[in-house]
């Protein structure tokens, strides 16, 4: 579906009620210092001198988010990795043979060994 096209000035308006939502829910945050390589200074100002960002704090909040995203993807997988193991033993399991019962195994095993 296609996106109706929208105006420069209502472009605009979006954009500006987006960072005055943003700045206000900006009160509630936390400042703090980064330090960065020249490299990624250098990245960070380009991105803003491009309109594509309106501050260097937007640009480092997206990062963020982005490596927040890329974070929950690696622990997503890793738990869906985890899951086919599991699934992957329980069919081994059930591949090897009948089971036992455990209390008896358990009370072969106390009459052999207690003794001793």
């Amino acid at each position: 579906m296609a996106r109706p096209a929208v105006s420069g000035a209502a472009f605009r308006k979006r954009r500006f009620l987006l960072l005055l939502w943003l700045e206000v829910r900006m009160a509630k945050v936390e400042k703090i210092t980064v330090a960065l390589s020249e490299d990624t200074l250098s990245a960070v100002r380009d991105a803003v001198a491009s309109g594509e960002y309106a501050s260097t704090g937007e640009v480092v909040r997206d990062a963020l988010r982005g490596w927040k995203l890329n974070h929950w993807k690696l622990n997503h997988r890793l738990s869906q990795i985890e899951l086919a193991e599991m699934r992957r033993l329980v069919q081994e399991g059930a591949d090897s043979g009948p089971g036992i019962d455990a209390d008896l195994a358990f009370a072969h095993l106390r009459a052999k060994y207690v003794p001793m």
